[in-house]
Parts: C-alpha cells; sequence; structure tokens
C-alpha cells in the first residue's frame, strides 16, 4: 500500500508540473510585452471637425515582419519598416534616419513626473518634433471592442518643435506595460484646443 501511495503521490507531482497553468507553450505571456514574426495588431482612427463630428473612421494594421539587434537591444521590426523596443526603461522607437533611440514612453514612472522626448524624423520634412511629457495616472483600465485593458500608465504629451514654428497640440496617451504597446489615444489641437483624433487597439494576435 506505502509503495502504490508514493507512485501515486509521484505521478500527481509530475501531473501537476506537466499542467504548469502559466506561460502558454506557444511563447505569449499576458504579463509581459510578447512579441513575435507575424503577430499583428489594429488601431483604430477616428477622426473629428472641431464642431466634434467624426469627419474618418480607419483601420491600420501593423505586422512584426522580424526582429533586429540595435546597441544591444531587441527591436522589433513591421511589415511598414515601423522600428520599436521594449526595455525595462520604458517603450522605444528607433529613428532610422537620425540612427537614434526615442524613448517614447518611460517606466517605471510616479505620477506627476515629467520627461522630454523626440517624435520620429520624417523626411522630406527637416522639422524635428519633440514633446514634454508629465505622467497622470500610473495604473488605470480602458474598455474598447469587448477587452478590457489595466495596468495602464497615462502619459500627456505636450508637442513643439526644435527647430521649426508650429502650432501648439498635445494628446493624451495610454501606455499598457503588460502588452508593450500604446491601448488608447488622444490627439488636440486648434485655439482654443479640441479633440482631432482618437486612436484605440481594436485587436492583437499573438
Amino acid at each position: 500500500m506505502k509503495i502504490y501511495q508514493t507512485l501515486l503521490l509521484s505521478l500527481t507531482c509530475f501531473c501537476a508540473c506537466k499542467k504548469n497553468p502559466g506561460i502558454p507553450s506557444n511563447g505569449y505571456d499576458p504579463n509581459n510585452p510578447s512579441f513575435k514574426i507575424g503577430t499583428t495588431w489594429v488601431y483604430h482612427y477616428t477622426g473629428y471637425q472641431p464642431n466634434g463630428s467624426i469627419s474618418y473612421e480607419d483601420d491600420i494594421t501593423f505586422t512584426i515582419a522580424k526582429d533586429t539587434t540595435i546597441n544591444g537591444a531587441k527591436y522589433y521590426v513591421t511589415s511598414n519598416n515601423y522600428y520599436f523596443g521594449n526595455k525595462t526603461s520604458g517603450y522605444y522607437e528607433y529613428d532610422r534616419n537620425l540612427l537614434r533611440e526615442n524613448l517614447f514612453y518611460k517606466k517605471p514612472v510616479t505620477t506627476g513626473e515629467m520627461y522630454q522626448g523626440d517624435y520620429l524624423s520624417i523626411p522630406p520634412s527637416t522639422c524635428l518634433l519633440k514633446f514634454n511629457a508629465t505622467v497622470g495616472n500610473t495604473d488605470t483600465t480602458y474598455t474598447y471592442s469587448g477587452k478590457v485593458y489595466d495596468k495602464l500608465i497615462g502619459y500627456t504629451l505636450n508637442n513643439f518643435s526644435s527647430n521649426c514654428q508650429s502650432l501648439p497640440t498635445y494628446s493624451k496617451e495610454f501606455y499598457s506595460t503588460k502588452m508593450g504597446l500604446k491601448i488608447f489615444s488622444t490627439f488636440y489641437s486648434g485655439s482654443p484646443s479640441a479633440l482631432s483624433q482618437k486612436i484605440e487597439l481594436k485587436t492583437f494576435t499573438y
């Protein structure tokens, strides 16, 4: 009987280890940024007139085509040549024209913290766009298309150009430290400022 009980206990432990409910075998981790070649996500864009009426709606798809290493860090490259990476210090974009890494969403952060960053350069324009970021709520949620996103960090980005004249604009951004992507943003322009564009993460397929 003792031998039988010992064997049964061993089998139970083996099965428990075998059925580890943690990270799925395909490599996706719901609590950490997970990407691979073929990972696809869709943002829904909505444009607004100054009076608040909708001027357009569109879906834009991003798909990971490959990954590469830049300055010792792993970057993912989408099919439209957008380079991004998630490091312990935050979400970065790589500017292929200026050959530099741009910290966009800084982490870890505290409410009220401020930092400055750069947007990607867009030739043939020579204007360099920058932003002053202020951190808002560091643990908020957002629901869209039946999906609830939690543990989001909110940022307000006040935009300006370092070498050109530009009208004041700002955006409110919500970044997921779990997914490693922007989940939701609103862009404001004009005088007085009015909502001109909204971007929402519609789907994500690992």
